[in-house]
């Protein structure tokens, strides 16, 4: 599992790459700008959604870990009040 983790930012690195050395190629007429930049703006976002997902994965695997910690502990603690 935490090879295939791995792999997929592998090849979205790989293809963002590809994608930014394709568009290096293209002649930069004012219309293409404007297609050039909304392709950098679309790639990049691919990496950063992947990581968001991670991300928000991790947080709400902590969540549901802390939750079940609440349920885990019923018992009224005694303190040193």
């Amino acid at each position: 599992m935490e090879k295939n983790k791995k792999d997929i930012y592998d090849r979205i690195y790989k293809f963002v790459l590809k994608v930014l050395q394709v568009l290096k190629l293209i002649s930069k007429t004012p219309e293409n700008l404007v297609l050039i930049k909304q392709a950098v703006r679309s790639a990049g976002s691919i990496g950063a959604n992947a990581s968001e997902q991670m991300v928000r994965k991790v947080k709400g695997d902590l969540f549901i870990n802390s939750q079940f910690r609440k349920r885990k502990q019923k018992k009224p603690i005694i303190g040193f009040f």
